[in-house]
């Protein structure tokens, strides 16, 4: 993005993300259409799922932004992260409710995964919850609040 187009267009705010976004389109579409026969994919079974066929479209390219914008292990170890957390919480999800994944680890494992991963992702707004709550608890009770 920032070799190609960026010596030939004055690229900067919307006009950058929106490039962005269509060498994302660009290259998930083209990708598809060129790969998909090697690869077994079929283009015409997702095309009738339109909400899931706009997600290559949007995702690398909200991805490159944040690349971008911001430290690239940053983003890499967010996005992996959260792919772990929807993974694991997913698997676990169809665990408890009889669906047989594809893998073979247990569920308490796959919940721990959940779990660990959730703590790492939320950590800081579970936290805040906590305290907040302590202190309406301590103010019900008539306790004075605990100075940090």
């Amino acid at each position: 993005m920032v070799s190609v187009l960026e010596p030939r267009l004055i690229l900067f705010g919307r006009r950058k993300f929106a490039a962005m976004m269509l060498m994302s389109a660009i290259m998930a579409w083209g990708g598809t259409r060129l790969f998909g026969g090697m690869l077994g994919f079929e283009f015409a079974a997702y095309q009738s799922v339109a909400g899931v066929t706009l997600t290559p479209l949007f995702v690398p390219g909200l991805i490159a932004n944040d690349i971008h914008r911001s430290s690239p292990i940053r983003v890499v170890a967010g996005v992996t992260l959260g792919a772990t957390f929807t993974a694991a919480t997913t698997w676990t999800v169809a665990g408890v409710f009889g669906v047989a994944p594809a893998f073979d680890l247990t569920l308490p494992a796959v919940v721990g995964l959940a779990a660990l991963s959730g703590a790492a992702v939320f950590g800081p707004q579970i936290m805040n919850l906590g305290a907040r709550v302590m202190s309406r608890v301590r103010a019900w009770a008539g306790q004075p609040e605990a100075s940090v």
